[in-house]
């Protein structure tokens, strides 16, 4: 990966431009790296279990007809 992909990537999550970040504590670019992968998960998770539940119905409904 680039040494610039990082602060690209957390310039989009954080609504800044790239070089903005330059001047703050390394540490924001860490954070909203990290932050961006906890909700891309959540989001994922989200996804499963919806496709779960609606299965679930599906096979309920089809069983109780």
């Amino acid at each position: 990966m680039p040494a610039w992909y990082p602060y690209l990537k957390a310039a989009k999550y954080l609504g800044c431009r790239p070089w903005e970040l330059f001047d703050q504590p390394a540490c924001w670019v860490q954070w909203s790296l990290g932050a961006d992968d906890v909700e891309q998960r959540a989001r994922e998770k989200v996804t499963e279990v919806r496709q779960r539940s609606q299965d679930a119905r599906q096979k309920w409904e089809a069983d109780n007809r």
